[in-house]
């Protein structure tokens, strides 16, 4: 059975407002009043965070660790490389480590904001009250209300992710039907593939899985070589930019993405510590002396962005709940931690908390907690 407490209530307030503007703030031309009161949002989270102190299970060594990496990422992520979006992401893993027991409750009320709010935009999008511009040129493509016709794909990918996680012992058909419907909707209107495949491949993936559970058996190497797959997609991005002129079709295929890489990598270079980083998105044209550049790949410009030290702490991090899900068979968990991992290859979404929540199931790192009861209560 569910805990749920006023302390609970407050936190899921506060994550869903949060959530809610972060959303909106993806939106056509979006009042800039919008975006800010989103903060409230930040505040109840701190408010309950402090709240649910004491509820925090941790032993003395693990603390000295968490505190240690938070600090670490704090003045490196933040400080140094400027990025206070990061800033966001630290306040709301610190404040949800005390909800540790109810994350899937939590997780449940987001992920439902998230989609009522999506499904508003959209409808809005379409009879007219909200832009719904188009790019014509090879392919027509619809923005559907948001600031860019990829926008909306990603984030019902990662609300999808989301569901599945929470129902991860068990498939719902009508769930099925219903992402896979809207999917394929989302793809005739905006022709991202990469969301769209991954949206499928997150459906089979817990069809099979739930159905399977019981005869999936992997050997302790195979847990090992699944969790280093993290890892081995930074390198493989990395090689790949840094090679961009011999894979012309890998290129292609990625929409000059490996070529982009390169140039960021010429740009920035790769440093041990976090430097700031500006794009086409950060409106900073004149460093770039009105030339089109992004680094697409969030686990690239993660590299660039947070520097190498900060990089094999996250793979690090995300490799340890991988191996955690897997020897504890939570193979749905695992599989939706990778597939993150696959989109963030090609897309810079993993770096943005309102679409990638699961930054928070890094906690589970490092309470005293069973794997297997994620979202209820201990005793």
């Amino acid at each position: 059975m569910k805990f749920i407490c006023k302390k609970d209530t407050i936190f899921i307030i506060g994550l869903c407002w949060w959530g809610l503007f972060s959303l909106i703030e993806f939106t056509y031309n979006v009042n800039s009043f919008l975006i800010n009161i989103k903060y409230l949002g930040l505040v109840l989270i701190i408010f309950a965070g402090v709240l649910n102190a004491r509820n925090i299970k941790i032993s003395p060594i693990k603390l000295i660790i968490y505190i240690s990496i938070v600090i670490f990422f704090l003045i490196n992520n933040v400080f140094l490389a400027k990025d206070k979006s990061f800033a966001e992401i630290l306040i709301i893993l610190v404040c949800s480590i005390g909800y540790s027991y109810n994350y899937d409750y939590i997780l449940q009320n987001y992920a439902c904001i998230r989609l009522l709010t999506l499904i508003t935009i959209i409808g809005l999008a379409l009879i007219g009250r909200l832009p719904n511009n188009q790019t014509i040129g090879l392919r027509l493509r619809y923005y559907l209300g948001f600031g860019w016709v990829s926008f909306a794909p990603f984030i019902f990918l990662f609300i999808v992710l989301s569901f599945i996680w929470i129902n991860h012992n068990k498939f719902y058909v009508w769930q099925a039907l219903f992402f896979l419907v809207i999917n394929q909707f989302l793809y005739v209107k905006t022709d991202t593939k990469t969301a769209y495949g991954l949206t499928i491949i997150a459906v089979v993936m817990w069809f099979l899985v739930t159905k399977l559970e019981k005869n999936i058996k992997i050997s302790r190497l195979g847990a090992i070589l699944i969790s280093v797959l993290p890892i081995f997609l930074m390198v493989l991005i990395l090689y790949l930019s840094f090679n961009s002129y011999k894979f012309n079709d890998i290129n292609n295929l990625l929409s000059n993405r490996l070529d982009l890489g390169k140039q960021g990598i010429n740009i920035f270079g790769i440093k041990l510590f976090g430097q700031p980083y500006f794009d086409v998105t950060t409106g900073l044209l004149h460093q770039l002396n009105g030339y089109y550049f992004t680094v697409d790949s969030a686990l690239l410009r993660y590299l660039l962005h947070f520097g190498i030290i900060s990089t094999v702490i996250m793979l690090a991090l995300y490799q340890q709940l991988i191996w955690n899900l897997l020897k504890r068979k939570l193979y749905v968990r695992s599989a939706v931690i990778i597939i993150i991992f696959i989109s963030a290859f090609s897309d810079p979404w993993f770096l943005n908390l309102s679409f990638n929540i699961f930054w928070i199931t890094l906690n589970f790192l490092f309470i005293d907690f069973d794997f297997r009861n994620l979202g209820m209560r201990r005793n």
